[in-house]
């Protein structure tokens, strides 16, 4: 089986690699984060086998030259008799990413007035992490309403691996009821592989952020902006949180704060820090990052007890 190409499908979080075996030629598909539905057109109707991650095999045809498949982080793999002319990413869900009942709306994020940018705020920058300039605006989403919409200025030279972030700060911050163990947010992402972090403030004034080392401690890439859409990310708080990492110190150990210590309830949410790239690894080539975040309903989840 010999590679013969990575078939671009609009989006650097929906992959799509053509193989050829034979006279056959056999796609893999998957998507980092959730389902995306991949559509292939062929230059006829025509008979393909699909085959899932743990082999399982079905028989289908495509229809109107076009055959839909729902990619995941498992990889999907069609055999067909003849090469695709074009694949296309479409529509996303996140079905395992979706806020519980018990969830806490602290904002809905839904006036610009409440919020503003502190773009020199220099707390979480690392080697591959720097303030950036970003523009704040209220925007009306055609399936999550009114919410902020962040967009990246490009301004000045900086090497594609580094990320540009803003702290995105209340200027009243909220109080926080009960003792929460996981922070949420609704991100409409934009495959930059960019990164939200939380910052909220505890009962001694102290400050924490979810900004620990390099990557924000989240080697499970849990708060990462890797899909396109709109998607609930979260990240654990407290050790009690079901969000789990698999890195050492899950919950406050990955939050970083002056003088650390334990967190003292009651707590406040201050705002959410977010970082973005100007352009964004798909597979094996740098891609400029199209679009821009949009962020809805920070949140909370559980009372820790």
């Amino acid at each position: 089986m010999k590679l013969v190409r990575q078939m671009p499908t609009g989006s650097s979080s929906a992959y799509a690699l053509e193989f050829e075996r034979g006279k056959d030629r056999i796609y893999a598909l998957w998507t980092p984060r959730g389902e995306c539905e991949m559509e292939l057109e062929f230059p006829t109707d025509t008979a393909v086998a699909q085959v899932e991650f743990y082999g399982r095999q079905n028989s289908l045809k495509t229809k109107g030259r076009g055959l839909t498949i729902t990619a995941a982080g498992a990889v999907n793999y069609i055999i067909s008799p003849g090469a695709a002319t074009k694949i296309t990413a479409g529509k996303r869900a996140f079905p395992n990413h979706q806020p519980p009942a018990l969830t806490q709306v602290i904002s809905r994020m839904d006036d610009s007035a409440q919020w503003q940018l502190v773009p020199d705020e220099q707390s979480i920058t690392t080697p591959l992490r720097r303030p950036g300039k970003f523009d704040i605006r209220q925007v009306n989403d055609t399936e999550k309403g009114a919410c902020l919409e962040l967009e990246l200025k490009r301004q000045g030279e900086v090497p594609h691996v580094v990320g540009e972030y803003t702290a995105l700060r209340l200027k009243k911050p909220l109080p926080i009821a009960g003792k929460p163990h996981t922070v949420g947010v609704w991100v409409k992402g934009d495959s930059s592989w960019g990164r939200i972090f939380w910052e909220i403030e505890d009962a001694k004034g102290e400050r924490w952020r979810s900004s620990k080392d390099l990557d924000g401690g989240d080697w499970g890439n849990q708060a990462t902006i890797d899909f396109d859409g709109w998607c609930f990310v979260t990240f654990p708080l407290t050790r009690e949180s079901p969000a789990r990492h698999i890195e050492p110190g899950a919950g406050i150990g990955q939050w970083q704060s002056k003088t650390g210590g334990d967190l003292a309830y009651p707590l406040k949410l201050v705002g959410l820090y977010v970082q973005t790239h100007r352009q964004s690894l798909d597979l094996t080539q740098m891609k400029p990052v199209k679009g821009n975040i949009r962020l809805k309903d920070v949140s909370v989840i559980g009372d820790g007890k």
